[in-house]
């Protein structure tokens, strides 16, 4: 089984702020869509609680210490660790890992990954929730693709970004 982390950041590993994503980028949820889509996400309760519900195609594990309100079917299960989450895949191809915070950089201090989808956005402002230490030495860059800043149709700034494959 590949473990992928996919995650969008800012200059300062910024994640999030208030439980909400920092920027609007639909080329990358597009990205995120197309990638993600057929297999299994990991992720933390305050990550799936600010979904905005479901993920169609996706099978989905969330990790949780809490009990949680969620309707749960065949795409959604709960685990209390991210090696219990892991283990609930090991018959899998490929899983991603997709935040919050306490769930990637545990899985980065621990060496879980083996594959990282990195969009690393110009933003440098406020944020409560971080992506921390981040090594890449032991991983090959595979790809990048690099977009401008620009302006919508609704005067909404969309910061320029870059979008970076590794692989262990």
């Amino acid at each position: 089984m590949i473990t992928a982390l996919i995650v969008a950041h800012g200059k300062n590993g910024q994640i999030g702020l208030n439980n909400k994503m920092l920027w609007h980028i639909s080329e990358d949820f597009k990205k995120f869509k197309a990638l993600t889509s057929g297999h299994t996400i990991i992720m933390g309760r305050k990550t799936f609680e600010s979904l905005p519900g479901v993920l169609p195609n996706r099978k989905h594990i969330v990790i949780t210490s809490n009990e949680i309100n969620i309707k749960t079917d065949d795409d959604v299960i709960t685990t209390s660790s991210v090696e219990e989450a892991l283990k609930c895949c090991s018959d899998e191809e490929r899983v991603f890992i997709i935040g919050g915070a306490t769930v990637y950089n545990h899985c980065i201090e621990n060496h879980l990954i083996d594959e990282f989808y990195l969009s690393e956005v110009d933003y440098d402002g406020d944020a409560d929730t971080f992506i921390t230490n981040i090594d890449l030495s032991s991983f090959e860059l595979i790809s990048t693709e690099h977009y401008d800043a620009y302006k919508t149709n609704k005067d909404v700034i969309i910061p320029e970004w870059t979008f970076k494959y590794y692989r262990r």
